[in-house]
């Protein structure tokens, strides 16, 4: 048991490892220490990007938890940004990527063929049945989370299903946007 329990805490040290080594692809790593030590919010915010690629399978996400972490390490003002998307990028894997790719692509698509009208900033979007057609074909819990953590714009009924999926977020469009650039830079195995 001891063999496997090291494997498995070797290996979850080397997914941690790659988020760190991403932020200092960026970033040294005195610069890195000296602002974790001035920063408590910033080191909180590496703390959880770490735990988080610890516990992630998608090599995507483990390098996007990098990159988020060393722009706050780089700017102050960047600090809120990355607590709100390192804290959106914990609570989703794999599934949750995979359903905000297919909601965004037909989004996208009704868009582009005026079923519906792009909104303006601010302005609720109208529902579109294909948008809803697609999100219904992942489970609830899936479709909860990414509208916990503000990645989809949904409105839950009474019973937890998700009824009224209008599409990705502004927030949702530029976490899914990230996660695609660090998986473009990974190679087609990406996940």
């Amino acid at each position: 048991m001891l063999t496997v329990y090291e494997g498995f805490r070797d290996r979850r040290a080397q997914r941690a490892r790659e988020t760190l080594n991403a932020i200092t692809e960026r970033v040294t790593p005195e610069h890195l220490a000296a602002r974790l030590e001035r920063s408590e919010e910033l080191d909180a915010v590496f703390g959880l990007a770490l735990s988080a690629a610890a516990n992630s399978a998608s090599a995507a996400k483990r390098r996007t938890l990098g990159a988020v972490v060393a722009r706050a390490v780089l700017d102050d003002a960047m600090i809120d940004e990355a607590a709100l998307r390192t804290t959106a990028l914990s609570q989703i894997d794999a599934p949750h990527v995979r359903c905000l790719e297919d909601i965004h692509r037909i989004q996208k698509a009704v868009e582009d063929a005026g079923e519906r009208p792009r909104a303006a900033a601010g302005a609720e979007r109208e529902n579109n049945q294909r948008i809803l057609d697609v999100a219904r074909r992942y489970p609830t819990p899936v479709l909860l989370a990414l509208t916990n953590v503000g990645l989809l714009d949904a409105t839950p009924s009474w019973d937890g299903q998700a009824d009224r999926v209008r599409g990705l977020t502004v927030f949702g469009e530029a976490v899914l946007s990230d996660l695609h650039q660090y998986a473009t830079e990974l190679g087609p195995d990406a996940t």
